[in-house]
């Protein structure tokens, strides 16, 4: 990262029409999550996956 971009943050946020219970199901599975978190037109790949409170993942859009 260039200094230029330094501290730059980006939000992003998504109505999602689902039961809570579904949601959490499908956040804490990593399938899931790569079949339906990227846009249309991309591919998501997953690294790594802790579905954990204060875990973390590591992922890539292609």
């Amino acid at each position: 990262m260039s200094k230029d971009h330094a501290g730059v943050w980006t939000r992003t946020s998504r109505v999602i029409k689902a039961r809570p219970e579904d949601f959490y199901a499908a956040f804490t599975n990593p399938t899931a999550l790569v079949a339906w978190l990227p846009p249309a037109e991309m591919t998501g790949v997953i690294h790594e996956f802790e579905a954990l409170r204060r875990g973390c993942s590591k992922s890539r859009r292609v």
